[in-house]
């Protein structure tokens, strides 16, 4: 076997206490009454009939054999578990003991509901059948905009789409549910040679520590090849993801940031986490996947300053001035953001005791050196850095000024390259603070993604495993190919590249000559 230098993947996600609601934006809190609240038109964490749920799938490690073997999760409509990843934590039957999820804390036996609105209920706190609204506008009264109920028409769960909503209710209905399902189904495809270590915001504080709690049980967060009992850990812990505590963003991106300067075989240089520390590779990648539904708050442990807005010279000797679209503004220069962490991680040399050795990522060429450098589609950068892909959740609505247009580069984008808007002012617990995980991206080079529907987390987490892979160069990418196989007058032999995460089987036909 031949194996090239894999990747580095550090991954956050969310456990504050808003990751128990089953609604979003959070701004719809006080509607739980109405009709629009049971439609996925207006609160798209509820069920929507155009989209088919999949269960996620246990993972277990057989230790004898060697084995890695997937279990879907299983749930029904008539014993439909209030949590999916815990059966045992009680069930409700669907077809006659259903009322409205508002919150509902992942280790719970019980649940926060709502009563059903007045205007279709005679007995609005009395369980029913499960039902949601779809928006009609040709409803008489009904005056076009997403706030009026009298747009919403009421459908109860039919027999072909029970299953359906039984999955929904399951593993998607709130946040935490819909954020381990989705990332349950993205990380399932996960090549096991990429290095992965994780935490979150509250519980589990320490990336790459060895020791990191979930709801009921800790586990074993090393940085390790997402194989083994590595990987099963990774799916236990997803199974077990708490929701309480407040959002201290920052401090958990300081935390994935600083675990880049860890040294000796625990570290994210060790040619093999946990057994061997040497050689160390200067192509090998690191990328941080960051997910939250909500709006940074808490303190820094060590201050950063204004890093995007410092004029520095980059390890490659560059000159960076402060510039649009990292910069804050025109003559603004917050310290100690969500952006400044992401571009200090970008900026900063990971390890000096290593060449620069990273190749540039550039799909967006131009013939103009400067100009192509700066781009923040590419990233030029050959020192030992960390790329953020940041997730936001239920925000959607916020991002009015700049303008969101569906993607990182769409939208006002280009007014905010060319510094003809600025960046809103963050603060903590401010909603402008919505705008990091934009900024946050751009200024380390990756990506946001702003999502706020379960199928549209499930999609950006499988987006950005494949953006991750599509980013893997030549330079860093394993190349594994199998000892060739012969039978009869065939040979045969398998291939895989990490550079794609695509393998093929090969079979050649072998004639007098071999």
């Amino acid at each position: 076997l031949t194996e090239g230098v894999a990747p580095n993947l550090l991954v956050t996600l969310d456990d504050s206490g808003s990751m128990a609601y089953a609604f979003a934006p959070d701004s719809i809190s006080g509607r739980s009454t109405t009709r629009r609240f049971r439609s996925s038109d207006y609160n798209p964490m509820y069920y929507n009939p155009n989209t088919t749920y999949a269960r996620p799938k246990s993972v277990t490690f057989n230790s004898r054999t060697g084995l890695i073997s997937t279990t879907e999760y299983t749930t029904s409509y008539t014993q439909a578990y209030i949590n999916g990843f815990k059966p045992n934590l009680g069930s409700i039957n669907l077809s006659n003991d259903y009322l409205v999820t508002t919150t509902h804390t992942p280790d719970s036996t019980s649940q926060s509901q709502a009563n059903h609105p007045s205007s279709d209920f005679n007995r609005t706190g009395r369980a029913s059948a499960a039902y949601y609204y779809v928006r009609d506008n040709s409803l008489s009264n009904c005056n076009g905009t997403l706030e009026d109920d009298d747009c919403y028409r009421l459908v109860w769960v039919s027999s072909a789409e029970q299953q359906n909503f039984a999955n929904w209710y399951s593993f998607y209905r709130t946040r935490t549910l819909a954020t381990a399902s989705a990332a349950n189904l993205a990380f399932l495809s996960l090549p096991d040679n990429v290095r992965v270590t994780w935490q979150m915001l509250n519980t589990c504080r320490s990336i790459g520590s060895g020791n990191c709690s979930g709801a009921d049980n800790r586990y074993s967060n090393y940085l390790r090849n997402f194989a083994n009992q590595h990987r099963e850990g990774f799916f236990s812990w997803l199974a077990d993801l708490p929701a309480s505590g407040s959002t201290p963003l920052r401090a958990a991106a300081q935390r994935a940031g600083n675990f880049l300067s860890t040294t000796g075989v625990n570290g994210p240089w060790a040619y093999a986490p946990g057994t061997t520390t040497s050689p160390q590779y200067s192509c090998r990648s690191t990328y941080h996947i960051l997910m939250t539904d909500g709006l940074w708050n808490g303190s820094l442990s060590t201050d950063v300053g204004d890093t995007d807005g410092t004029s520095r010279t980059l390890p490659d000797g560059t000159a960076y001035t402060a510039r649009a679209p990292f910069r804050d503004g025109a003559s603004r220069n917050d310290e100690n953001t969500l952006a400044d962490l992401a571009f200090k991680y970008w900026a900063e040399d990971a390890n000096t005791n290593l060449a620069n050795g990273l190749k540039p990522f550039i799909p967006a060429t131009n013939a103009d050196p400067a100009t192509q450098y700066w781009d923040p589609r590419n990233n030029p950068a050959t020192w030992q850095h960390m790329v953020t892909y940041t997730l936001g959740l239920g925000l959607t609505r916020s991002l009015t000024n700049p303008a969101w247009g569906g993607s990182t580069f769409e939208g006002d984008y280009d007014r905010l390259r060319q510094g003809l808007v600025d960046w809103p002012q963050p603060a903590s617990n401010q909603s402008q603070n919505v705008y990091e995980l934009w900024h946050a991206a751009l200024n380390s080079r990756g990506e946001f993604f702003s999502v706020d529907s379960p199928n549209d987390m499930v999609a950006a987490f499988q987006t950005i495993l494949n953006r991750i892979a599509a980013r893997d160069t030549s330079a860093s990418a394993a190349s594994l190919e199998s000892a060739v196989a012969t039978f009869d007058n065939e040979a045969y032999y398998a291939r895989f590249s990490s550079k794609n995460w695509s393998g093929e089987l090969v079979k050649y036909d072998v004639d007098s000559n071999g």
